[in-house]
């Protein structure tokens, strides 16, 4: 990489997004180009459009080092970016990151001091993000420096998050130097790909002009795919690889410890190509292809999993194989490319979610319902249109988890989807077994309405580290004030009429909003809201003390 790379890059960038970057307060060529660098930065790790990245750049005196703020949806993440052209190979500097890293760690408690323009003015945007469950945060550097980040940067990033990994993967950062810029503006430039295949039991279909081959391929040559391509390899994708989701995580782990079956756990892998060339073959157990101009439509995961699963043990990966479809058409970037992409990635998905249909304890329970005239919805795309007459499944599964104790209500912040995952044991058979009424449902839903009233009236009357808490350990709150009037094992009335006095709840209520941030303060003043509400050891802690204050008041 050198000189010519980097004209290249600055030709992209001029061409693709200056036309849409507002160039307010950038009076100098480097720092529009470091608002372009910024830009293809968040369009390299999100997918979207140039127009939309461009729209999304927050470079500006007062951002506290955050160039850049996008969210991808696909992938629940939220991405802060900190950018930098250079000409002359000097990348970010230690006091650059330093900067970056300290304001991303003020959006982590709400803290906006200091901020102002563009950022500022996405606050309420950022925070609604920041709040929701399930949101990743990854901080990406980005220059069109050759060098690599240096050791003290590293370890100001490996701190951020380390502390925000404190009970789960919710942080990471990515570092985009002259040759990965340079891979995604030729990506989207439309770069060539060609893959060489080795299919077993391979076949052919044609219909409408097309042509597709389809058989087994080796796991092993798909991860010579990624080692050689990268990301590439998905650009005509609908998303990139993801990092960190429980789908990547599943694959790889089965492609370790069953990689002779792999075959058979895993869905496959699309390909679009414009050509194929195929050597000669003896027979159709076995041939050699290769594709021109091809692109991984569906599958990204599998083929990033595998390349996990393969740097941990290399060794695994050799015993195991995956179905491989090759789609040919005339023009990869056509419009039934695009509906080929489309199609193959919003088949119907089924997941713990859906397994929980299948448990007559949730059957039992709705009848229960509908003999007092209320609706209880358990399979997914049923909804309750009047929530003063019914809950549906996800409702009643927070709300019992709560009730159920600490260990539970975190597992509710942390992953609510682990509640389903077995619905043979425990989680699951704690909250639904046969002793589980529907007024006991019932009851442990109307608690949590009122709980969750009272934190919605509270959070416009705080801010700062204080608002964070409260949003994050929302469920901590909810199971306090369960534990208090021991939801889990009152005797809930058969009338379904609330065996409490609602007043009473939402006093207790407002107690355990006005202790939680005092507690939290006392035991953990250094600990970011998010990760500490899903760390069980430390909500093990945090939990008698708010109990105690609250049983005391």
């Amino acid at each position: 990489m050198g000189v010519l790379h980097l004209g290249q890059i600055k030709q992209a960038l001029e061409v693709n997004y200056f036309p849409h970057l507002d160039f307010s307060g950038a009076d100098q060529d480097h720092h529009r180009l470091s608002r372009a660098v910024a830009a293809v930065a968040m369009a390299d790790r999100s997918g979207l459009s140039a127009e939309t990245v461009s729209k999304s750049v927050t470079d500006h005196t007062g951002d506290n080092g955050i160039d850049g703020v996008i969210y991808a949806a696909d992938r629940s993440t939220i991405m802060f970016v900190q950018s930098k052209w250079s000409e002359t190979g000097k990348g970010l500097s230690s006091g650059d990151v330093h900067k970056f890293v300290h304001g991303v760690d003020q959006l982590m408690v709400s803290d906006w001091s200091g901020f102002s323009g563009p950022i500022l003015a996405r606050r309420s945007e950022i925070e609604d993000i920041l709040f929701q469950p399930g949101t990743r945060v990854e901080l990406v550097l980005a220059t069109t420096s050759t060098a690599d980040l240096a050791t003290e940067q590293t370890e100001i990033l490996d701190k951020f998050c380390g502390k925000m990994n404190d009970a789960s993967d919710l942080a990471s950062y990515v570092y985009l130097n002259q040759s990965r810029l340079h891979q995604s503006v030729v990506s989207s430039a439309g770069s060539q790909i060609d893959l060489s295949v080795n299919l077993r039991n391979w076949g052919s279909y044609r219909e409408a002009g097309c042509v597709a081959y389809y058989g087994t391929a080796s796991a092993q040559e798909v991860v010579e795919w990624h080692r050689a391509y990268g990301d590439l390899l998905f650009s005509r994708n609908i998303r990139g690889a993801l990092s960190g989701t429980e789908v990547n995580a599943s694959i790889a782990e089965t492609a370790g410890a069953d990689p002779a079956r792999f075959w058979f756990f895993n869905n496959g892998i699309t390909v679009i190509a414009e050509s194929f060339e195929q050597a000669p073959f003896v027979n159709q157990k076995s041939g050699n292809f290769t594709f021109s101009r091809a692109s991984v439509v569906n599958g990204a995961q599998t083929v990033s999993s595998l390349a996990v699963a393969a740097s941990s043990r290399p060794e695994l990966i050799e015993s195991a194989d995956v179905f491989v479809r090759f789609v040919t058409v005339d023009d990869p970037d056509g419009d039934f490319a695009r509906l080929v992409t489309r199609r193959t990635n919003t088949q119907n998905r089924v997941g713990g979610r859906e397994f929980v249909a299948l448990d007559p304890e949730q059957e039992r329970i709705r009848m229960e319902f509908a003999a007092s005239g209320l609706r209880y919805a358990y399979r997914s795309g049923e909804s309750v249109s009047d929530t003063a007459k019914g809950c549906d499944l996800t409702e009643a599964t927070i709300a019992l988890a709560c009730a159920a104790g600490i260990d539970e209500a975190v597992l509710v912040k942390r992953e609510l989807s682990r509640l389903w995952e077995d619905t043979a044991k425990r989680p699951y058979k704690k909250l639904f077994n046969s002793s589980v009424t529907a007024t006991h449902v019932w009851t442990a839903v109307e608690v949590m309405r009122r709980v969750d009233a009272a934190i919605e009236r509270r959070k416009p009357l705080v801010d700062g580290r204080d608002r964070s808490i409260l949003v994050y350990g929302n469920r901590f709150v909810l199971w306090s004030v369960m534990d208090y009037f021991n939801v889990r094992d009152v005797k809930a009335r058969s009338d379904f009429e609330l065996p409490f006095d609602s007043g009473e709840i939402d006093k207790r209520a407002n107690m355990s909003i006005d202790f939680i941030s005092d507690v939290v303060n006392r035991k953990f003043p250094d600990a970011y809201p998010q990760p500490l509400f899903k760390n069980q050891t430390k909500c093990r802690e945090l939990g008698p003390e708010l109990a105690a204050l609250l049983e005391a008041a």
